[in-house]
């Protein structure tokens, strides 16, 4: 009964859809070049809002989750921990700041400390901090040295420490312990690296980072100004003894950008492989200037192409920035377009057994099936990517407003578009008219009674179609042929039957041992610096990130029990093989390892702010309340070990939160690479639920 139902159901909708389309039909057969004028003018109309066309460079915007945990507690630092501008620490920065960073390889895989290229290396860490200017104005000139992040007056640079005269003395004497050396982490520092008892034999390459100050009313600009500067600077480097790669606080951001005009190239191209492709797939098995269709099949493409103005109009107008995943969608509406192009045009070659039918008839006939069979396909692409704009991800929510749009359009403009130009071209071949001159022409009997040469005859001549085979082309007769021969061989069926098996099989296989990666130099051009940089860095350093245990709210910390649950949140986080249990920065334990039998009471605070003004360095790491007799915020700083796969970073983040979670206290535990590992978790469900 249901079965039934849903059946007349259907029938009814399908009957009154297709009465509407032949209705449709009729109209545009009276009214062709009114119609074919109005829905370009309407085209254009939407695409108005290209004036107000931007694009989005902000990868966390396009790439990463907003509003994820990550996002509002890196908020909560910033807003709560601001960045010293003269007690700078690296690991306690918010995010990666503005930095930049070379990665200095020594050739023919000599060690970075024979002479020859340490003195090169050094040369090249004086030339970015020296020689390297900024030039504001037409007076003020700045270096590395003037914008640089400080620490006790002197620039931060991660990594300067290995090429200090004390550390290479003692790398003669093999007194290097690797990878910790007196709490510098030389894993991060140095890779390629020969060992001897956990001593440091030699070392291949070296990493250096030269942070700069970001304070916004100073020299934040200057300072990415000069990032500029090292850029320009570093692109035309040349070095004798070492290989030199560089990397900066945004050269994803730039990468992205270059990456994505490197493949603008690939739409014009595409573009003519469809015209020309659509003009082969028209064109009839023999040269005939009347029922001639190529045309036809440009103005499909045309039609899909015409898609985009209010696709990028409508959104733009709205201001949604165009994100580098969208600019695939242009190749897929081509696609959609020609796949709409063809369904109509099918449906106006059945027409061609009815010789004496009428334009109307035949508009009718065409669009009551082809006119059904494109609202199904472009209703359920349509479908499709608006529930695709519900996903979490920004990049896959922009491309899917563009094509939905954009479909939608390809939907109208065919029908449009397309069937009144089915008309006109009727209409041509009525009165005999060339399909490229229009000029009124004859057969190609006639032309040779007439005595016209072998070329005006095949150039000139032409008849009208009297059936479907005869304006089929190459491309529609021969596959038809070949797949119908295909399928009622008995042989044939088993060989199709056994590679779909076999298509089934792998694809199952495959998808169990799908893997989710990120590599940031899958995003580059290949053999660019940026490229080459990540690969070095991928393939030869560790991942280790510091990350901070922060309380968001006043706590007791004068009291033991608070203490105590404290250092069991760091020891439940040194205990995963993810975390170092050798290293870390706690202002908590080295206060009462300092004044631990004096502190009670308010005296707590009073001594608190004795001891952290005394050493300096948990400045940045206490935030007290404005009558100073409470902590109203703080934060301790463990790090990790390796977690260089997107795997043990979803893992890693997933156990520090739950390990904040079940603490007790009000506290958060957050690195800046957590940014960009929130989408590993939520990925696979999101693309379920999509």
């Amino acid at each position: 009964m249901a079965c039934m139902f849903f059946s007349r159901c259907y029938t009814a909708h399908d009957r009154r859809l297709a009465s509407f389309f032949g209705r449709y039909g009729r109209l545009i057969a009276q009214y062709p070049w009114h119609i074919v004028i109005l829905s370009i003018l309407i085209n254009f109309l939407f695409g108005v809002g290209i004036i107000n066309f931007e694009l989005e460079t902000n990868i966390e915007k396009q790439y990463f989750l907003e509003n994820s945990q990550a996002f509002k507690d890196r908020e909560f630092l910033r807003t709560h921990f601001p960045s010293s501008e003269n007690d700078f620490y690296a690991y306690s920065l918010p995010d990666y700041g503005c930095f930049v960073e070379v990665i200095i390889k020594s050739k023919k895989g000599r060690n970075i400390f024979e002479k020859p290229v340490l003195s090169e290396s050094i040369n090249i860490n004086s030339l970015i901090r020296n020689d390297i200017v900024l030039k504001d104005g037409n007076i003020s000139t700045y270096t590395f040295e003037d914008l640089c992040a400080k620490n006790n007056k002197r620039c931060v640079v991660f990594g300067d420490e290995v090429l200090n005269p004390g550390f290479i003395s003692n790398m003669s004497s093999q007194n290097v312990t690797y990878p910790l050396y007196n709490n510098i982490l030389l894993s991060s520092i140095l890779a390629q690296t020969s060992l001897n008892n956990s001593h440091v034999i030699s070392a291949n390459m070296v990493r250096l980072r030269y942070f700069l100050s970001q304070n916004p009313n100073s020299t934040d600009r200057l300072s990415k100004l000069w990032v500029k500067e090292f850029i320009n600077y570093m692109e035309n480097f040349q070095t004798n003894e070492t290989s030199v790669v560089f990397m900066y606080y945004n050269a994803m951001e730039d990468e992205i950008q270059k990456s994505a005009m490197a493949e603008a190239h690939l739409f014009p191209l595409t573009l003519l492989l469809m015209i020309v492709y659509a003009s082969i797939a028209t064109a009839g098995k023999r040269i005939d200037c009347i029922h001639d269709l190529q045309n036809l099949g440009r103005i499909g493409v045309f039609c899909a192409l015409l898609s985009l103005v209010p696709a990028v109009g409508i959104a733009s107008a709205f201001g949604v920035r165009f994100m580098n995943s969208a600019a695939t969608m242009p190749f897929l509406i081509i696609g959609i377009g020609i796949n709409d192009m063809f369904i109509i045009m099918s449906g106006y070659a059945e027409t061609m057994d009815k010789d004496k039918m009428t334009i109307d008839e035949r508009m009718k006939r065409t669009l009551m099936t082809s006119g059904l069979a494109i609202t199904v396909t472009s209703l359920t692409d349509v479908l499709t990517f608006s529930i695709g704009y519900t996903s979490e991800f920004n990049t896959i929510k922009n491309f899917c407003l563009y094509a939905g749009i954009a479909v939608f359009f390809c939907y109208l403009n065919q029908l449009t578009i397309l069937a009144p130009c089915l008309v006109i071209h009727q209409r041509r071949i009525d009165r005999m008219k060339h399909s490229y001159t229009c000029h009124v022409t004859k057969p190609r009997k006639q032309l040779r009674k007439e005595g016209r040469s072998s070329c005006y005859v095949t150039c000139c001549s032409g008849e009208k179609p009297v059936s479907r085979s005869e304006t089929e082309s190459i491309l529609e007769t021969y596959p038809k042929r070949v797949v119908q021969f295909l399928v009622h061989n008995k042989i044939s069926r088993l060989v199709i039957l056994a590679v779909y098996a076999s298509y089934i099989t792998f694809s199952i296989l495959g998808v169990q041992s799908i893997q989710q990666s990120t590599k940031f130099s899958d995003l580059a051009i290949e053999g660019s610096n940026y490229y080459t940089a990540n690969v070095w860095d991928y393939d030869n350093y560790p991942l280790e990130l510091p990350f901070q245990i922060v309380f968001t709210e006043p706590v007791n910390y004068e009291k033991i029990e608070i203490r105590e649950s404290i250092d069991e949140i760091v020891k439940k986080l040194k205990n995963n093989s993810l975390v170092r249990n050798d290293f870390e920065v706690n202002w908590l334990s080295s206060f009462i390892q300092y004044d631990g039998d004096n502190i009670h009471g308010k005296n707590f605070y009073t001594r608190l702010k004795r001891f952290v003004n005394m050493t300096n360095a948990f400045k940045n790491d206490i935030v007290y309340s404005d009558d100073g007799e409470s902590v109203i915020a703080s934060r301790i700083y463990l790090f990790s070990r390796n977690v260089r796969t997107t795997e043990l970073q979803a893992e890693f983040l997933l156990y520090v939160r739950a390990i904040a979670e079940s603490s007790g206290l009000p506290c958060i535990i957050y690195a800046p690479i957590f940014v960009f590992c929130e989408q590993y978790i939520v990925l696979i469900s999101s693309t379920l639920q999509t």
